[in-house]
């Protein structure tokens, strides 16, 4: 994909954010579309590409090289997304919060941002961004505690029996599977940490994996019991498609939140204009996700990107869907030492 600089651009008279903006230095935008990670990489080492993203793996196994060359620049930061698993509401096995609850404690997520991430992650409680005034930052993480999970799961009526299976009065094992596409090694990882850590509990979690488009047909159709997600955040987040009673059925409110409040909280936030009373609102509804627990949210996503270092004033921008490159410029005589052209 290529874009070329407009040179008649009716905001270029502007002055005022946020069509204002000077004219962009770089005349031209190349965008290659490259879907295998490992390629992508290898076509940033030969010079191919300006700049790319890295999983953590890549960054880790490459980091020694890239800080020793002193043409490229790391850039890493905060993402506005998240990963995490949503718990199938509409599933007898998961309407009582309480089980809910004792699965979140049972997902060791220190573990997974430590060994799954890298490190590159970090914890978050509900649906905002930590740094914005919608999110609760009274509500703490919930700890990985399988003491904790036990209690709650005994509360809900589910006990160990003599073979040391989760089991029911009626005798019925805790058992369930864990739904994840076949494009994700973290999910898998996650998921294999997370069964480990279930059966110390006695509980019984298979993993199933399918490609996306029969992943999102299990999701649509609600045929899953708990599914591993990731979502993106804008500046100023919309609430209502993940948690309103009339996204059930055939919305993204995957879990299947049926709340009145919750209802009147996400159509309100709608309608209201003043940013302080918006923030408010929110702040309810994160609460309201944190006390139900109709996700278990695994961490708050962080990017690595690696640059050429002739490309000045790179500043990705995480709050967009993709970067702002208007502020960029090229050092050309740099470029040439470095690329020879």
């Amino acid at each position: 994909i290529e874009l070329k600089r407009n040179k008649d651009y009716w905001g270029k008279d502007l002055k005022d954010p946020p069509f204002a903006y000077p004219k962009p230095s770089i005349d031209t935008l190349k965008y290659i579309v490259i879907k295998e990670q490992e390629v992508q990489l290898q076509a940033f080492k030969r010079g191919d590409l300006d700049y790319t993203s890295l999983t953590p793996d890549q960054f880790f196994a490459n980091e020694e090289l890239f800080r020793a060359d002193p043409t490229v620049g790391i850039s890493r930061y905060s993402l506005p997304a998240y990963s995490y698993a949503v718990w199938n509401g509409r599933k007898p096995l998961f309407k009582d919060k309480r089980v809910r609850e004792a699965l979140s404690y049972a997902l060791n997520r220190d573990e997974i941002i430590d060994q799954v991430y890298r490190g590159v992650g970090t914890r978050i409680t509900g649906p905002f961004l930590p740094e914005a005034d919608s999110y609760d930052r009274s509500l703490t993480a919930r700890p990985f505690d399988l003491k904790k999970a036990a209690d709650l799961f005994k509360e809900a009526g589910w006990t160990r029996n003599a073979a040391g299976k989760l089991v029911n009065d009626k005798g019925e094992a805790f058992a369930f599977t864990f739904s994840l596409s076949s494009g994700s090694k973290a999910a898998t990882q996650i998921a294999t940490i997370f069964k480990k850590d279930l059966s110390r509990l006695g509980v019984d979690m298979k993993i199933r994996t399918t490609e996306w488009a029969t992943f999102l047909k299990s999701l649509n159709d609600h045929d899953f019991d708990v599914a591993t997600l990731g979502w993106r955040l804008g500046e100023v987040t919309d609430p209502f498609g993940l948690w309103h009673s009339s996204e059930a059925k055939t919305g993204s409110n995957y879990h299947g939140m049926k709340n009145d409040r919750m209802d009147e909280l996400v159509e309100t936030i709608r309608e209201t204009m003043d940013a302080g009373k918006r923030d408010e609102l929110c702040r309810e509804v994160h609460k309201i996700v944190y006390d139900e627990q109709p996700y278990t949210f695994i961490s708050r996503r962080s990017a690595i990107v690696v640059y050429r270092k002739y490309l000045k004033n790179f500043q990705p921008l995480p709050i967009m869907t993709v970067n702002d490159p208007r502020g960029w410029w090229i050092d050309q005589d740099e470029a040439k030492r470095v690329t020879g052209k």
